[in-house]
């Protein structure tokens, strides 16, 4: 193995605290990838492709919902008490990379050390995450556009016991475990009925598929099942597939350029029935006037908006649906009994899917508005710059619920679940300013910099609930 050295690296330029260094002066723990990791890719937002992108950036997410915000962590555990996350800027503001377009970032930076992170005070504590959207380019006009069509598939699929007489034998083998061997179960979890005898028909129809998956009770006449239904299909889909457009229109001169970006992602969902569906449209408008040799104004406004629309469970509590597959969705019910209402296992289990009436809409708008200037009064010495941002999120969330029919009996129905309407809102209006100096000493083969500035921030949060 041979080692070869890259001296080009150390003249990679590294974005750090409100400002660039070249990689070869940094001192501090800093970590920085460029727009490959995101170009040419169907991300949901730039935190999927962040994933095993930095080392010691670890982003924890809760599950895979595509609203799904993450929690950045720098260096494992932080504190011994309640921790904390590391400080997320956009372009200089904080931010939430949820909003982004990932094919307008240019650059993610990481400052792991107190060194490096400490010109952002207490807020810095844990660690900073530096993302940099893409400026516009001093060359002739460039139209790029893009678009992906991608299918999902789980990696895994559990072996679950679909087989109606396989799972009803090891309930009662359990049940008469469990009581030391004295008894037999008399119903599955007091939806159904069990006997031995209903064993020895599961058995027969295991034997000889020809034979009726349904009967009637003639003492009651309530349906009685035999089947083998496979609720984990009946609850996903195999694949789901996600779809993206993205185009940038960018140019200029020395003296004007502008780039100006958009993307449409589309994400369908998970689930059979109802399924939880994902839209989001990112709009960006960059733009540079050099008013002279010495001075600059910038303007970079975006905006995001996104829906997401999700299956809710009336029967048995809100979105309980994982909770009631592991304690309802018997295999030796089917869904549908055969006159096409609903089985009361079914009613219990992903009823309110295959119903599709209780959802939820969540949608959420931000847009966000930055006008900046920078000044060099003494060329290769001095450099001052200032920006000002509004910020305005707009987010909701409307759930439906409504009962759910099925039947036990041929000619009789029954509803169960929650019926009712609720929404919340937030609006939410952030106000920031930024205005540092830098001036650069230069020292034979050494150079000083003095860094000095401050920042304003106002932020106005409203709440309501109906």
């Amino acid at each position: 193995v041979i080692l070869t050295e890259d001296v080009g690296s150390l003249d990679e330029v590294v974005v750090v605290g409100y400002g660039t260094q070249k990689k070869a002066n940094l001192t501090g723990a800093v970590d920085q990838i460029g727009s490959k990791y995101f170009e040419s890719r169907p991300l949901t937002n730039i935190t999927r492709g962040l994933q095993g992108a930095i080392p010691n950036l670890n982003i924890k997410m809760t599950d895979g919902k595509p609203t799904r915000g993450a929690t950045y962590n720098i260096r494992g555990i932080t504190s011994i008490g309640s921790g904390g996350s590391a400080l997320v800027l956009v372009d200089g503001v904080p931010g939430d990379p949820n909003t982004l377009n990932p094919n307008d970032i240019e650059s993610v930076s990481v400052l792991k050390d107190a060194s490096s992170a400490a010109i952002y005070g207490a807020r810095g504590a844990f660690g900073v995450v530096l993302i940099t959207t893409k400026s516009p380019k001093t060359d002739k006009i460039q139209v790029n556009y893009s678009s992906n069509y991608s299918l999902n598939q789980r990696t895994t699929t559990p072996d679950l016991i679909s087989n109606g007489y396989i799972w009803a034998k090891n309930f009662d083998e359990s049940f008469n475990a469990w009581n030391d061997y004295l008894s037999h179960p008399q119903s599955i979890n007091s939806q159904l009925p069990f006997s031995l005898s209903d064993l020895d028909s599961l058995k027969a129809r295991s034997e000889n598929p020809a034979l009726s998956k349904i009967s009637i009770n003639p003492a009651n006449g309530n349906y009685k099942y035999y089947g083998s239904t496979d609720w984990f299909k009946e609850l996903y889909k195999d694949n789901n597939g996600s779809m993206e457009h993205s185009l940038s229109i960018g140019g200029g001169t020395e003296k004007i350029n502008f780039m100006v970006s958009g993307r449409y992602y589309m994400q369908e969902g998970i689930f059979r029935y109802n399924s939880d569906n994902f839209d989001k449209y990112n709009f960006r408008i960059k733009g540079n006037i050099k008013v002279n040799n010495w001075l600059s104004v910038n303007t970079n406004s975006d905006f995001s908006n996104d829906n997401y629309t999700y299956p809710l469970t009336a029967v048995g509590g809100v979105n309980a649906v994982w909770r009631l597959m592991a304690v309802t969705a018997f295999p030796v019910s089917p869904m549908l009994n055969p006159d096409g209402t609903m089985s009361i296992v079914g009613a219990y289990s992903i009823g309110d899917f295959y119903y599709g009436k209780s959802n939820s809409t969540a949608k959420e708008s931000f847009n966000r508005n930055t006008i900046g200037f920078e000044a060099n009064p003494i060329k290769n010495r001095l450099s001052i710059k200032g920006d000002f941002s509004y910020l305005k999120t707009n987010s909701s969330d409307e759930r439906k619920f409504f009962p759910v029919p099925y039947s036990i009996k041929p000619g009789e129905l029954i509803t169960s679940g929650l019926n009712y309407l609720s929404e919340n809102a937030s609006d939410e209006n952030y106000y920031v300013s930024n205005l540092f100096g830098e001036y650069s000493l230069p020292l034979g083969n050494h150079s000083l910099k003095f860094l000095a500035g401050g920042n304003l921030e106002y932020d106005q949060l409203k709440n309501r609930f109906t």
